[in-house]
């Protein structure tokens, strides 16, 4: 299941990167502005996939705590 919300993330950055690149390229602008139009579709696939099959490995908060950070020790 993990493998599923991964793909969706490189598949994202991937195109994300594409795009980037595409625009730098003047001949290739207008496939650009058509990717542009699509990536919205792109971003809400990557979060539906993210929610639905993403798995969270960190601590379960404790009694009385509204938030917390694994960052901190």
């Amino acid at each position: 299941m993990l493998k599923n919300a991964s793909f969706s993330i490189i598949s994202a950055t991937v195109y994300l990167l594409a795009y980037c690149i595409l625009l730098q390229v003047e001949r290739l602008q207008g496939l650009a502005v058509g990717m542009f139009l699509l990536s919205p579709f792109v971003v809400c696939w990557m979060v539906y996939v993210v929610l639905k099959h993403g798995r969270y490995t960190g601590r379960e908060l404790a009694e009385g705590e509204e938030f917390g950070y694994e960052d901190r020790g």
